[in-house]
């Protein structure tokens, strides 16, 4: 299972670099093609960049922790906590009626649900010691 972990935290660290990056650099493109939002304020995209900030932070951390999962067990812990709220936000933002049901909103709580599901699939879980 370390293997399939090494892989896991590769692929999600370089889907948040690229998730980052586009934020940072791209933040209407990003609005528009997730979330059809045309025109943003310029606060909006100084938030957009700050939250790709802190997705290439993290993703490049992810994709180091890839080298040794079992020394780097924190990042694991963190990146099911990450998915964990991610899909926990996306839930409440439906129904407080933040964002309407569509279909990219449905496809992150199910992209984000198989990603968590993959890492606690693969998680090195232990048995408890008495």
């Amino acid at each position: 299972m370390v293997g399939v972990l090494k892989v896991l935290l590769w692929a999600y660290g370089i889907l948040l670099i690229i998730l980052g990056l586009t934020g940072i650099f791209f933040p209407d493109w990003l609005s528009d093609s997730l979330f059809a939002v045309t025109d943003i304020s310029s606060f909006t995209k100084l938030t957009i960049g700050m939250l790709g900030a802190i997705y290439l932070a993290a993703g490049v951390w992810l994709a180091a922790a890839g080298r040794d999962p079992l020394k780097d067990i924190s990042w694991i812990k963190f990146v099911i906590l990450k998915i964990a709220l991610s899909v926990v936000f996306v839930v409440y933002a439906l129904t407080r009626s933040y964002v309407e049901i569509n279909a990219v909103n449905i496809s992150f709580l199910v992209v984000d649900f198989i990603w968590g599901l993959a890492f606690l699939i693969a998680y090195p879980w232990r048995k408890s010691r008495v």
